[in-house]
């Protein structure tokens, strides 16, 4: 599942992901849509842009961990402070895991295989 804050860039990376037929992507932009239709242990990697409408990606991190505990999230962001940020709103949890903006198509597929184990 991926929540960007822009339909573009839900776009784009849901045609990137699926093209290369390894992964099928459900994707967002509007987070109280994608926790609506989030369905506990249905996915491998959820990828969440810090900067959305409505509700921030710590928000929607900290609704979905409360849905999986065990659900696998990154974020997908420019902030510089995320980490820091972060720990501040999280300082329970272990550090969080970033995929920097601005990133390729490729180097998005890439990332995500790696995180999953995938070899492309």
């Amino acid at each position: 599942a991926v929540a960007f804050s822009t339909p573009g860039t839900v776009r784009l990376a849901k045609v990137g992901l699926e093209g290369i037929g390894l992964f099928r992507v459900q994707t967002f932009n509007d987070p109280m849509l994608a926790l609506a239709n989030f369905m506990p242990g249905s996915y491998d990697l959820v990828i969440l842009d810090v900067s959305m409408p409505t509700m921030d990606g710590f928000k929607v991190y900290r609704e979905l961990k409360k849905i999986d505990r065990n659900q696998r999230i990154w974020f997908f962001t420019a902030f510089s402070g995320i980490q820091e940020e972060f720990k501040r709103m999280f300082p329970d949890e272990p550090p969080c895991q970033v995929l920097k903006k601005p990133m390729s198509m490729l180097a998005l597929i890439e990332n995500v295989s790696q995180i999953l184990g995938i070899v492309i």
